[in-house]
């Protein structure tokens, strides 16, 4: 009975002291489980915060691009439209010039024409003298025109190229067109103005050179306006260039649906 006894007291005391044993190891595993819960908050919360800070860094710094772009842009429209101002001025100036000239010439044919004895050639000349006039007053006209055409083209590519850049694409190689594109127009502009302040001189040497005479003043009113439609021409490529490496650009169509064509005139319109 005794050793009976015994050997249960001896179990109880085994069971008590497995018992007690056991209560710190789960109070261990409780407590790995919340660090790991608070670490994993603590991860998120720092994550979450990161992409905030990234968010507002990247707002910034479009928004600072895009008070840029607007600072440049209006800066160019000012320096753009001067030289509108400045074109038209110069050519209203040389017209103006040129009429005066013109009726001083029509004075001076009538002179040299008096040893014409033949009444019809002077008038045939005098008629073809006053054409070439009037042929390169509207042909400078024309040119003119066109020039205006793509200018308002080019203004709004510019446009589109400053909302492609705000939305983060890359428009360096547009940006180059755009300036060849200006310097081609502004190259047109200074070849109608100079051409917009020629008159022509009929030369006559005799009655029997006449044709010849005439000849000459009318490949040379030729000669010049064709100068001033390469200039016109290349304006016009360069403007063309200048769309066309836009809609290369990835995404630009994304960034506003609308298309601009290349040019409201055609080639052969700047070339008749």
């Amino acid at each position: 009975m005794i050793k009976i006894f015994l050997s249960t007291v001896f179990s109880l005391a085994l069971v008590v002291s497995a018992g007690a044993q056991g209560t710190p190891l789960q109070n261990a595993l409780d407590a790995a489980r919340d660090t790991r819960q608070e670490i994993r908050k603590d991860v998120q919360g720092a994550i979450t915060e990161k992409k905030q800070e990234i968010q507002n860094t990247v707002k910034e710094k479009r928004t600072e691009l895009q008070k840029t772009i607007t600072e440049k842009r209006t800066e160019a429209t000012q320096i753009i439209q001067q030289k509108r101002e400045e074109f038209q001025k110069n050519v209203e100036a040389k017209r103006e010039e040129m009429k005066t000239r013109i009726e001083t010439q029509r004075a001076q044919l009538k002179e040299r024409l008096a040893k014409i004895k033949d009444e019809r050639k002077k008038q045939i000349v005098e008629k073809i003298d006053g054409r070439l006039q009037e042929l390169n007053q509207n042909r400078v006209n024309h040119f003119t025109e066109v020039l205006k055409k793509l200018d308002a083209t080019l203004e709004r590519i510019v446009s589109r190229t400053d909302k492609a850049e705000s939305a983060g694409r890359d428009v360096s190689s547009v940006r180059t067109a755009i300036t060849d594109a200006h310097s081609a127009i502004e190259a047109a502009r200074s070849a109608v103005i100079a051409q917009t302040g020629k008159t022509y001189t009929m030369i006559v040497s005799e009655e029997s050179k006449l044709h010849e005479d005439v000849s000459k003043t009318r490949e040379a009113v030729y000669e010049d306006l064709k100068q001033v439609r390469e200039k016109t021409r290349l304006a016009y490529e360069a403007v063309q260039k200048t769309a066309t490496t836009l809609g290369q650009i990835r995404g630009v169509d994304e960034v506003q649906s609308s298309s601009t064509p290349p040019a409201t005139t055609s080639t052969t319109s700047t070339a008749q």
